[in-house]
């Protein structure tokens, strides 16, 4: 009886832990496009190599998601002509373009922590701290993107001195709390993000599997981490 006893133990413990196993294994792939629209103060007429989108692809699998950049980055600098009409005044201005040649993003989605290394001008920066909470405030508006409806959100954030708006767009019938960079904490999938009259960023090639699991390991890097704040600071 005793031997009886302990082996309905074991296997009850062990189809208890196989259920688990199974709710917990899920998974979701895709791209977010990153689409700028202008820039930030008095820089706000963007030129044509800083109006190319930026493609990340994202992975999510048991509370770890991994997003990285695919499409290339590097250094352009541009001439851009002007005429001041008022004074028959012709100028040239030069712009100096830099897009990072590789960024990476790591999420621990159940410690609430994230990691990002970037790459730009061949110097490696590595972020490593705690993701931030933001007040989101959940409104009545709903749109469709790429088939889901969602609902929109907005909360607001000052990145490097900057105080901005920032607009997000979820979807509740995706069972994942997450979304693009270091964001978080809406009851459903961000489809679309947005620094509003910035930026936006829209999920498409979504692929959801409730049944999968898929290795989302942390990010390597030889640099000392620094927190946001260090690593904003380091940009003044």
């Amino acid at each position: 009886m005793a031997f009886i006893f302990l082996f309905m133990r074991n296997y009850i413990v062990l189809i208890f832990c196989l259920q688990i196993g199974i709710l917990n294994a899920q998974s979701l792939t895709g791209i977010y496009v990153l689409k700028p629209i202008s820039g930030v103060g008095d820089s706000s007429e963007l030129n044509e190599y800083s109006k190319i989108p930026d493609f990340y692809l994202y992975s999510y699998s048991n509370n770890k998601s991994n997003l990285e950049k695919i499409s290339k980055g590097g250094t352009k600098i541009d001439t851009i002509k002007g005429t001041l009409k008022e004074y028959n005044f012709d100028y040239e201005t030069i712009v100096t373009n830099i897009k990072p040649t590789k960024t990476s993003y790591y999420k621990n989605l159940e410690e609430k922590t994230f990691e990002r290394v970037s790459v730009a001008n061949e110097k490696e920066i590595y972020v490593k701290d705690k993701l931030p909470a933001l007040n989101w405030t959940i409104t009545q508006e709903t749109k469709t993107i790429e088939g889901y409806l969602c609902t929109k959100a907005t909360a607001e954030k000052t990145i490097v001195g900057y105080p901005l708006k920032l607009v997000a767009w979820f979807c509740d019938k995706i069972p994942i709390n997450d979304g693009p960079f270091e964001y978080i904490g809406l009851p459903g999938f961000i489809l679309e993000f947005g620094y509003q009259g910035l930026s936006t960023a829209t999920f498409i090639n979504l692929k959801y599997n409730p049944k999968e699991n898929i290795s989302i390991e942390p990010l390597k890097s030889t640099t000392k981490p620094m927190t946001i704040e260090e690593f904003e600071k380091s940009l003044r």
